[in-house]
């Protein structure tokens, strides 16, 4: 742990509780640089020194990490030809900017990055006491298995596009690798290079000390006389070795070869943080930082610095190798441009609108690039149904299929809107855009709080077309019906409703194309409980520089829209830049002046919506935090659900594309009518990351309505103002949760999610309080208790199960959402939470794809017009397929839906022009496994099987060949069950059975001096193996190159190891 002092433990009255604090606070992701030298400030004063100019030159995991995505980042835009070979800048905001204009952010990079390295430092609080999760005690190979674990758990999470789970995988991961050359002796053995032994598959690592060889001798000089400024030349043993802690103490040094009469015994950690340095081997050996006080082996961080440097731009590598360019793309956040859906009710009036609304919209992204959504996703509802979703990154085909859409007459009046809008978001990325078409009320709208849950997660906006003009979508006393639900959801989001503007539905979206744009910003927005009047309402904008395509979209009976530039005139617009309807004004400036602009809105005969947005490379993402002091592990936490009203909190800011010499000076919390509830100085939290951070100084306080959370500050002698999307809406209680939010639990096991409902200062005399649990794959269980009863400063501890069978179906992860709600006060709190299905084994096995036949007899010789086509046939035992997709652009596919394809033949139809000779078509399944085939059009195919006819379900691979599902085996599929797997070299298998029945285990084991290497026990299932055949190697060794690991099934996840 490179500079996270968590585990400082003073020896008797040498410290203060201070300084306990300090170095305790350090260890938290989010304390900036400059608590480094506070602690080296204290250190001076109690040791003597000038400890305070040594401890600045330190490295952190963050600062490695960061490094190391923002250089690999690099390369993958200038592999991708978007940056010139000798781009000399590390920066994200450079490598963005260059990459994709000027005015392009850097939000999703900087995102991702922060994402990896908030993880990563996160390990130092959250599994502090872990051995494994730092390489410490000696615990290398046990280390090593959670590394790929975790690496696992990434490859699974990037296939099925759940990055921010990918992104925590990857920086737990980091923080062990990272911390091997910090705390063992790799370095001080003479190594200059990587381990190549760690996380990688089939490998592990070797020549590690034994149990009972001591390892280091006593450092010179009294222990008490510290810092002890030379403990070199302490290591006593050519063998790997790593330091103990007092949270894993070492062997006694009695008991090991050497004695403690030569001073003998295993390494201490080492420095004033580690108790164990008392004891023989008196020191340490970690090179976590330039000082002596924290680092016995500081002399080294340096180089231990940059050997993890190079072994996390190896790992990160790795991952884009396995994963390729587009996924790691996405992993990166490089992925410029958001997603945008259409979630339409095929019983509306709204087709031709919707199809128009895009084809407007698909102009603007064609006359700048810039607009242009990395994804399109397509969902239909009606009142009976939802999905299924489609999704394409050519505009062309989206606009294909939403043509196709057939339109049906509702006869209930209603609609399945909010589970289709449910779908959508779940595939969305961070920062986009929802437009829902539909002319009926929600019948499900109780599903909202699952929604809500996905706003926050995501920051995705949705904007409710409504065409219907009897529906009453006012909400009265703020309550949630059917028809009521579409204004929530655009309130909560950050969107709007537009509501009976069918006529001009083409052209409103096009001017709201801007909230598609990934630079896209919140300046300003007004929602009234009345009509504004004769007088009108006023609401000022302050515009900087930064801000382009400022759109103002105003929603209201019969309302009027008048705009005052900061020179007291009125703006002079372009044509079709400005449109007025019976019920809704929207106007768009491309480049609004600086200063303060005034948006009157008067004459409105109903309430009004006033949304102003635009395009900006500066921006802002806030989270509220509340600090907890765990033991010697205090640090700011992220609030579950909705705050709690009244209490004191932290907001945090992640400001992006600030420019140099710019600050954040404001944070203010605003009504939805603008009024100002809450104004706070923000201050510098941390600026050696690249996303600067902020922090309220002291606490703010929620407010007992909904509000939202605003930024001011300056640059280059302006002032700026941007605005948060989503709408924070308080309530009477809190939820905490017991453990991590993000579990992991294996097949055929339990797993308990605990978390706390509490309550401090509440008007009613007590609460009545239910809790609902939701998740995709109908695995949440008992929850207990479902229900209970609060009154003030109580609390209540709620537990729900999460059981997976044993032969459970492949798949990822399963989003938990969890709805707390008060019957009393009718409020609502809701989170999400991922629970990974984590499998007792590993599927390494890639998808089987092979040519049926090709079609090519409508292609005549240097004839391009036409045709030719083929049937490829894809199966994979383990994992459900994720994508199949072809590398030609003169070439298509189409196969049916993917999500029951495992251990399912899939047929996928290929189509290419008569001028391509072949086509490559990608296969990759859940697991990250890849596999090819390729259709060539000169190439002649046979089918006939005889005389072995393929039997149960399995087909006909060529000439006398069959490929079975699972479940079946032999020559023509014909026996039942698991067929008898082989015992490994080395090893064997204890039982005698032919073959194996549903349910019965196939034990392993090795003889000795072997060990296994992979899945002791494999479990027979309906559909085959679920495992895959270990391995029995000698110490050293590593999985032979031409081995066939065979692996036949897969439950999809990870084990997460948490905890301490």
């Amino acid at each position: 742990m490179y500079y996270s002092l968590q585990r400082f433990l003073s020896p008797p009255g040498m410290a203060s509780s201070l300084l306990l604090l300090v170095l305790a606070h350090s260890a938290n992701a989010f304390v900036p640089t400059a608590f480094n030298e506070k602690l080296a400030g204290i250190a001076d004063k109690i040791f003597g020194g000038s400890y305070s100019t040594t401890i600045a030159g330190s490295t952190t995991h963050i600062e490695m990490t960061q490094a190391s995505m923002a250089q690999v980042g690099r390369a993958l835009l200038q592999k991708r030809r978007l940056l010139p070979a000798e781009f000399p800048s590390d920066d994200p905001n450079e490598i963005v900017r260059a990459a994709f204009g000027n005015s392009a952010s850097a939000e999703g990079f900087v995102d991702a990055i922060a994402t990896v390295s908030t993880a990563n430092a996160d390990v130092d609080v959250e599994e502090a006491d872990d051995a494994t999760a730092h390489f410490d005690a000696e615990s290398f190979l046990v280390a090593n298995e959670r590394l790929l674990a975790l690496y696992s758990a990434a490859v699974r999470s990037v296939v099925v596009e759940a990055l921010d789970d990918a992104r925590t995988s990857i920086g737990q991961l980091l923080h062990g690798l990272q911390d091997f050359y910090s705390h063992s002796n790799w370095i001080e053995l003479g190594n200059t290079k990587p381990n190549e032994n760690l996380a990688i598959r089939g490998r592990r690592p070797t020549n590690i000390a034994p149990p009972r060889v001591s390892t280091c001798r006593d450092c010179p000089g009294s222990i008490f006389a510290l810092p002890r400024k030379s403990c070199r030349n302490n290591l006593a043993t050519s063998f790997i070795t790593s330091g103990y802690t007092q949270n894993n103490p070492k062997p006694d040094a009695d008991n090991l070869e050497g004695g403690v009469e030569n001073g003998d015994g295993k390494c201490s950690h080492g420095g004033v943080i580690d108790l164990t340095s008392l004891r023989h081997a008196k020191g340490g050996i970690n090179k976590d930082s330039t000082s002596e006080v924290i680092s016995p082996h500081n002399y080294l961080h340096v180089e231990a610095v940059r050997v993890a440097t190079a072994a996390t731009v190896a790992l990160l590598n790795s991952l884009w190798d396995r994963v390729g360019d587009d996924r790691f793309t996405r992993f990166m956040g490089l992925d410029y441009g958001a997603t945008i859906s259409f979630v339409f009710d095929a019983t509306s009036t709204l087709r031709d609108d919707m199809i128009e609304a895009y084809r407007q919209m698909s102009a603007s992204f064609a006359n700048s690039p810039s607009l242009r959504p990395s994804d399109f996703f397509f969902v239909p509802f009606n009142d009976r149904d939802f999905g299924g979703l489609y999704q394409t990154r050519i505009p062309a085909d989206f606009e294909n299929r939403i043509s196709s859409v057939k339109t049906s007459v509702s006869s209930a009046g209603v609609s399945l809107a909010v589970s289709g809008l449910i779908l959508a978001l779940r595939s969305s990325k961070k920062g986009s855009t929802i437009y829902l078409f539909t002319d009926n009320g929600a019948n499900d709208f109780n599903r909202y709080p699952e929604a809500v849950a996905l706003f926050a997660a995501k920051r995705v906006k949705v904007i409710v077309v409504v065409g219907n003009s009897s529906l009453n979508l006012w909400r009265p006393d703020r309550g949630i019906n059917s028809n009521s639900i579409y204004n929530y959801l655009a309130e909560v989001s950050g969107g709007q409703v537009l509501s009976e503007i069918t006529s001009k539905t083409g052209h409103v979206l096009q001017l709201a194309s801007s909230f598609v744009d990934a630079t896209g910003i919140s300046l300003a927005q007004y929602e009234s409980t009345t009509p504004s009047g004769p007088f009108g309402v006023n609401v000022t904008v302050t515009v900087d520089d930064l801000v382009t395509n400022m759109t103002l979209s105003l929603s209201g009976r019969n309302p009027t829209l008048r705009l005052t530039k900061p020179n007291g005139q009125p703006p002079v617009f372009e044509q079709n830049d400005i449109v007025q309807s019976e019920n809704a004004a929207f106007a768009i400036v491309h480049s609004p002046d600086r200063g303060s602009w005034t948006m009157q809105v008067i004459n409105t005969e109903s309430r009004f919506d006033l949304l102003v947005k635009g395009t900006s490379s500066l921006n802002f993402v806030p989270s509220l935090v509340q600090a907890t002091f765990n033991n010697t592990h205090p640090g700011l936490f992220s609030i579950l659900g909705q705050p709690r009203i009244g209490d004191l909190v932290t907001v945090r800011l992640s400001v992006s594309g600030l420019p140099d010499g710019g600050t954040v000076d404001k944070v203010l919390f605003l009504l939805e009518n603008t009024t100002l509830v809450g104004e706070y100085v923000a201050v510098l939290f941390d600026d050696t990351t690249n996303n600067i951070l902020y922090v309220t100084q002291g606490e703010a306080t929620v407010p007992a309505e909904p509000f939202n959370i605003a930024i001011s500050g300056q640059y280059n002698g302006q002032t700026f103002v941007r605005l948060a999307f989503t709408l924070i809406t308080p309530v009477a209680f809190k939820v905490e949760t017991v453990p991590k939010s993000r579990s992991s639990v294996k097949q055929g096991n339990k797993l308990g999610l605990k978390f706390v409902v509490s309550t401090a200062n509440i008007e009613a005399e007590y609460l009545d309080m239910t809790v609902e649990a939701e998740d995709q794959l109908g695995l949440t269980g008992v929850l207990q208790p479902s229900s209970f009863r609060l009154g003030a400063d109580s609390s209540q501890t709620v537990a729900i199960e999460i059981a997976v069978p044993t032969c459970f179906p492949l798949t990822s992860l399963d989003s938990v959402v969890i709805v707390v709600r008060s019957q009393t006060t009718n409020e609502r709190s809701s989170f999400l939470t991922n629970v990974f299905v984590d499998s007792q084994f590993n599927d390494y096995d890639p998808p089987v794809c092979f040519v049926d036949y090709v079609n090519s007899t409508s292609c005549t010789p240097n004839d391009c017009t036409g045709n030719w086509s083929s049937s490829v046939t894809i199966l994979d035992k383990g994992s459900n397929l994720h994508t199949i997709g072809v590398e030609s652009s003169t070439a298509s596919i189409s196969h049916p839906n993917l999500s029951t394809s495992r251990n399912a033949f899939v047929t996928a139809t290929v189509t290419a022009s008569c001028c391509t000779e072949s086509v490559t078509v990608n296969v990759a399944d859940a697991s990250g496994n890849q596999a090819t085939c390729t259709p060539m059009k000169t190439s002649t195919t046979e089918s006939n099987c005889d005389p072995a006819p393929c039997l149960n379900g399995g087909r006909c691979q060529g000439p006398n060949s069959c490929l079975c599902l699972g479940g079946y085996f032999g020559n023509n599929c014909g026996q039942e069950g698991c067929q008898k797997p082989s015992a490994p070299l080395n090893g064997v298998l204890n039982g005698d059975a032919a073959a194996f029945q549903e349910g019965q285990l196939a034990n392993f084991s090795c003889t000795d001096p072997f060990e296994l290497t992979g899945d002791n026990l494999l479990t027979c299932c309906p559909f085959g193996w679920a495992g895959s055949q270990p391995f029995c190697l000698s110490s050293g060794s590593t999985v032979p190159a031409n081995a066939m690991i065979l692996t036949l099934v897969l439950v999809l996840g990870v084990a997460v190891f948490i905890g301490k």
